[in-house]
């Protein structure tokens, strides 16, 4: 069958992003949904991930990130960067090769930041590298 079909994914929400500053150097990075610190109802309701969601580079995965989730076991708790372009679907079924663009450099608005998906970093206000700074306005 060779019929149009379309399919709507979600939006691009920058809003977090305080300027443009840093838009410019995105890097490709692969996500791994498996991992067990994604949580489908909180990190895609809609089945599409948010752009603004912090992520956290897995150790020993070869470049893999999962999203940031501060736990009483992580020794190291600061965020690498987060999803530039949110909407992406989310594949059925889900694995551990999602290609997604990066942002490891910028201003972030702390109060436009997907809530469902990064509560701990919201309520600690930082927790961010040397290239990511956080400001609180509307």
């Amino acid at each position: 069958e060779l019929t149009r079909t379309t399919e709507a994914w979600g939006q691009r929400d920058h809003r977090w992003l305080r300027s443009g500053h840093g838009t410019d150097s995105i890097q490709a990075v692969m996500l791994d949904l498996t991992h067990a610190s994604w949580v489908p109802a909180t990190h895609w309701p809609n089945g599409t991930l948010m752009a603004g969601t912090p992520l956290k580079r897995i150790a020993g995965s070869e470049g893999r990130y999962r999203v940031y989730k501060t736990t009483a076991t992580e020794s190291d708790t600061v965020v690498d960067c987060f999803l530039y372009d949110g909407g992406q679907k989310v594949p059925s079924p889900v694995n551990d090769d999602v290609a997604v663009a990066a942002i490891f450099h910028c201003v972030i608005r702390l109060n436009y930041l997907p809530l469902q998906a990064s509560p701990n970093l919201v309520a600690a206000q930082a927790n961010l590298p040397s290239g990511i700074r956080a400001t609180a306005d509307f």
